[in-house]
């Protein structure tokens, strides 16, 4: 896409549309084997001069690549099953079409489901043919820095491989892990999504029922716009502040709103780190309650031990002199100890 515009001399757009559907050409036409319908020799490719082609996966892939492609792109549960059913027979013979593909996958074929199951393993090879989700995924890192600001990213996607992609990178501005914070914890995305997901209706499905599958997402490149904007009103209030240029009258406004949204900015740091800081002399306080409780039975246990320590003498001292006890000992010996 990129390169692409450059060609022509256009650095940013407006808007992008892309439409992730396959052509409804390549379905009606038996030639290069897309459609489940007609028996043509297995090519799926989009572009003639791709090396790899349908014939290439089915024939020449190992079991295991083979499993994966049907697992991943056609998210088939039995993709092991069918990946050893075609690998053994290709022992036998070549399996160069439609017709003979089919009649290797009969057994996983019930009447109910034909179609559908031969659309998911057909899918699942057109993609690894013509690398779909690569490409996809190029295309979709292009679309922030080729939009203007606040300009708009709608895609149109046709199965829940490409949905998901979409949805994700809208949301997280990644197909994976997630989406980068700042310092604050923040999440920084390039962009952000716009309405509500569209699918066609019921009258749109009468008239063209390949539209059926088809979802509509839209995002917008206003979240980088906003930061930027944002940052820079900052910046130049803090330089009106610090030179005290504050107007009034018809002048009034620009100023004061930078104003207003620099003090904003202000008063929200001040509210967290405020609230933070209440947290810890809270915690601190809880802290020193302890320490108290702590303090006071340690003076009681060491008044404790004085005194035993007494009486302990006191008894070794008698024993010592041979003196007899008296008819009356005092019950308790009071000791008095500085703190």
């Amino acid at each position: 896409l990129k390169q692409f515009l450059k060609f022509y001399g256009i650095l940013k757009v407006d808007g992008i549309l892309a439409d992730f559907g396959v052509s409804s050409h390549q379905f009606d036409e038996a030639e290069r084997g897309f459609s489940i319908r007609f028996n043509a020799d297995l090519d799926m490719r989009m572009s003639k001069s791709n090396t790899l082609s349908a014939y290439v996966v089915v024939n020449k892939y190992s079991q295991e690549n083979l499993a994966k492609v049907l697992f991943e792109y056609g998210e088939l549960r039995n993709a092991k099953a069918i990946a050893s059913a075609i690998v053994d027979s290709r022992v036998e013979k070549p399996i160069q079409t439609s017709d003979d593909l089919k009649l290797v996958l009969q057994r996983f074929l019930p009447k109910m489901k034909e179609n559908k199951i031969l659309a998911q393993i057909y899918q699942a090879i057109r993609i690894e043919v013509n690398q779909e989700i690569e490409v996809l995924k190029e295309f979709l890192l292009q679309t922030p820095e080729m939009l203007e600001k606040g300009g708009r990213l709608s895609l149109i996607s046709y199965h829940s491989l490409e949905d998901r992609l979409v949805k994700r990178f809208i949301r997280d501005g990644r197909f994976e892990g997630e989406a980068e914070k700042d310092f604050y914890g923040n999440t920084n995305v390039p962009l952000k999504k716009v309405g509500r997901l569209i699918v066609p209706s019921a009258i749109e499905i009468a008239k063209n029922n390949r539209a059926r599958s088809a979802k509509l997402d839209s995002g917008a490149d206003i979240i980088k716009v906003g930061a930027e904007i944002g940052i820079a009103n900052m910046k130049k209030g803090l330089l009106d502040i610090l030179k005290g240029k504050f107007l009034v009258g018809a002048d009034a406004a620009p100023k004061n709103w930078l104003f207003l949204l620099f003090a904003s900015f202000l008063a929200a740091m001040m509210i967290s780190s405020s609230h933070q800081a209440d947290r810890k002399v809270h915690e601190i306080s809880q802290l020193n309650e302890e320490v108290r409780g702590l303090r006071s039975e340690f003076v009681k246990n060491r008044r404790d031990l004085q005194q035993l320590k007494l009486e302990s003498s006191l008894k070794d001292e008698v024993v010592e002199k041979g003196l007899k006890p008296s008819a009356n000992p005092p019950q308790k010996i009071i000791v008095k100890t500085e703190d």
